[in-house]
């Protein structure tokens, strides 16, 4: 839960913060480097962001495409790559 931690930090620091946060939990070490798992959580913002008033969400789905051109890698091995270029801060996400 080091990112709960971390969030709890920054909105103690900045005054501010998060009304909701969503806990997304794999059983498998890999599991959020399912290219699937990856699509369905973006397409979870898209409908936040775009349908839901005075609410924005962001995950870890937005740093991975900002690391491979603004799209999301088609395979696990494509999400690897991607994801030992992050910096640590994202990682921890």
């Amino acid at each position: 839960m080091k990112s709960n931690v971390i969030m709890h930090e920054y909105s103690e620091k900045f005054n501010a913060g998060q009304s909701g946060v969503i806990l997304v939990e794999t059983n498998r070490k890999e599991g959020m480097l399912e290219p699937k798992l990856l699509e369905k959580l973006d397409g979870m913002e898209k409908i936040i962001n775009t349908g839901v008033e005075n609410a924005s969400v962001y995950s870890i789905v937005d740093a991975i495409k900002r690391m491979n051109f603004g799209k999301l890698p088609k395979t696990k091995e494509d999400v690897k790559r991607v994801v030992e270029i992050l910096p640590e801060k994202y990682k921890i996400m």
